[in-house]
């Protein structure tokens, strides 16, 4: 996850498919990396406060402990929370 606002994501945290994993306060300009394995069926959220108000983005609208993903996530200057795969598929 990599904050590119001004201010810092506080009490951030990714939570679903059995996963509660805190990151605290993301400074801005500061990317913090996390893996974990993914415990059963669910969605990936980034939950957290920033500024005056939330943030609450789907990473993955599906995980599941069989398969493996790795994600790009940026908070913008905005606070809008955007996330794209790192190795997308190429499909032709």
């Amino acid at each position: 996850i990599t904050n590119e606002s001004d201010a810092a994501p506080e009490s951030a945290s990714i939570e679903g498919g059995g996963v509660d994993v805190s990151l605290g306060a993301i400074a801005p300009g500061a990317t913090v990396k996390r893996s974990f394995w993914i415990q059963h069926d669910g969605e990936l959220v980034l939950k957290g406060t920033h500024g005056a108000g939330t943030i609450e983005a789907t990473i993955d609208g599906y995980v599941t402990n069989s398969l493996g993903g790795d994600k790009i996530v940026v908070v913008g200057p905005d606070g809008i929370v955007t996330v794209k795969d790192r190795y997308p598929l190429n499909v032709d």
